[in-house]
């Protein structure tokens, strides 16, 4: 009898990879993260707002703070002397350490270089006027004076420049004469060298022609700045305004007037 293979039933195998099982992360330690890291995140919040708060003033160390003040216009007429004209309801002032009131009548007005101050003679030497208020009653004479400058002596020298100004509230004409010619013959003759420099100004109240003159040959603003402080003074309930002056582009001065104490306008 023939002996029969044996025949290994054990069949081999390939060899399996173990598949990985897959843990489920701990939930309580992700937490735990998440706090520590608002924790974290807080702590640096507070403190950087703890260090603003210390570098902020606090509240009663800060000074209230004051609004702004324009300091007012200094008043450059303030020591000046006071002429007043009860008769003809009139005031100017002046400085007295440049010119000296002569005026020996109620019936004008005249001041002259000098220094009143040291009590100088208005009769002593040659009196030079530096400044003039005529006030005519006359209708005929008032018109008879402002003819003699409402036209140039010569327009080949100078020329008559008109203006409407106000004087203390009240409308007025100022008759400016403009040089031309310094250098002819004709133009340096007394008479007409004297007029080209010359400034009217022209008001009338209360039937009474004011005519305030002055020349602006030497010491103008000052003398502009005497013609802004001309006050009437029979206004009844008058605002007493400051004495400050506006200089104006013409080289004139204006005052303040009216209820308000407002600038009155430059010459246009």
């Amino acid at each position: 009898m023939e002996e029969q293979p044996v025949i290994n039933n054990q069949v081999q195998q390939a060899p399996v990879n173990p598949v990985p099982v897959s843990k489920k992360p701990n939930q309580w330690v992700i937490a735990a993260v998440i706090l520590v890291i608002i924790v974290f995140i807080g702590s640096i919040f507070a403190l950087l707002l703890n260090s603003q708060k210390s570098n902020s003033p606090s509240p009663s160390s800060i000074s209230p703070t004051t609004p702004f003040q324009p300091s007012p216009a200094q008043d450059s007429t303030a020591n000046w002397k006071t002429y007043i004209n009860k008769k003809l309801g009139f005031q100017i002032k002046y400085p007295s350490a440049i010119f000296q009131n002569c005026s020996n009548s109620e019936d004008y007005f005249v001041l002259f270089y000098g220094n009143e101050d040291e009590k100088e003679d208005c009769a002593s030497g040659e009196p030079s006027i530096g400044f003039t208020v005529d006030a005519i009653k006359d209708p005929l004479k008032a018109e008879e004076k402002i003819s003699k400058f409402q036209k140039s002596y010569s327009e080949k020298c100078y020329t008559v420049t008109v203006t409407d100004i106000q004087i203390d509230g009240v409308d007025a004409t100022k008759y400016w004469n403009l040089v031309i010619d310094t250098n002819s013959f004709e133009c340096n003759q007394l008479e007409i060298a004297h007029a080209r420099y010359g400034i009217h100004v022209v008001l009338k109240k209360n039937d009474i022609t004011y005519i305030l003159f002055y020349n602006r040959y030497d010491k103008d603003q000052i003398k502009g700045q005497i013609l802004s402080t001309f006050k009437f003074t029979d206004q009844k309930d008058q605002v007493v305004c400051t004495q400050d002056a506006k200089l104006c582009p013409d080289g004139s001065y204006v005052s303040r007037q009216g209820p308000n104490c407002e600038f009155a306008a430059c010459p246009q």
